[in-house]
């Protein structure tokens, strides 16, 4: 499933190249969404795509509007570890069922 902010679409013309305009990092994040559990596979400014186990596949059809939390920790060197969650909204574009 893969969930975005923004709408942003190209041309056909690029179909099968790279058309991601936001770097993606491969983080493994607990997310929780639609009262289920999730974990992303990558994630970046524009957009966030997770996995999700459900019995109920329909909450999870494209277009739809959800809201998420993403969970994190923090680390650094000068500061004490610290949990984050970060609460965003945004829409479904696809899911692979």
């Amino acid at each position: 499933m893969e969930i975005t902010h923004r709408n942003k679409t190209m041309p056909k013309l690029f179909k099968g190249i790279e058309r991601r305009s936001d770097n993606r990092l491969d983080l493994s994040l607990p997310i929780k969404l639609l009262g289920h559990n999730a974990k992303s596979k990558n994630i970046s400014s524009s957009g966030v795509y997770l996995e999700v186990e459900t019995d109920v596949a329909e909450q999870f059809s494209p277009g739809k509007k959800i809201t998420l939390e993403i969970t994190a920790n923090i680390y650094t060197p000068w500061l004490p570890s610290k949990t984050v969650r970060f609460t965003t909204k945004g829409v479904i574009l696809r899911t692979n069922t």
